[in-house]
């Protein structure tokens, strides 16, 4: 059986082939940003394959064509409620654009408050 590996929370589960990565997140109690509810339509749902050069996941299907450009995906992204497994693979999170913006806020006013 593959193993999906959740980066950002350090955790390891077995997987079906076949399954896609949000359904195997959900058993890993993993959250993943989504709004549709897995039908491809919101493209919250975006995770790094960090090691998509070993081919872990089956080929996109045309619902997730339609949402991932190619760039996107040559470097490693994908729709976690569309991409199936199909081996070992290694999954971490989207940088959201606001939470590193606030982030680099607070650091500021830290090192502000510091001087």
């Amino acid at each position: 059986m593959p193993k999906v590996t959740f980066l950002a929370k350090n955790k390891k589960i077995e997987a079906k082939q076949g399954e896609t990565i949000l359904q195997v997140a959900t058993k890993a109690r993993v959250f993943i940003s989504q709004r549709c509810g897995g039908k491809a339509s919101c493209a919250l749902c975006k995770v790094m394959i960090k090691n998509h050069n070993d081919d872990p996941l089956f080929p996109p299907e045309e619902k997730e064509l339609r949402l991932i450009s190619n760039e996107q995906l040559n470097q490693g992204i994908r729709l976690a409620c569309q991409a199936r497994i199909k081996g070992n693979v290694e999954i971490a999170p989207m940088e959201n654009k606001l939470q590193s913006i606030v982030q680099a806020q607070l650091e500021k006013q830290q090192r502000e408050s510091e001087l």
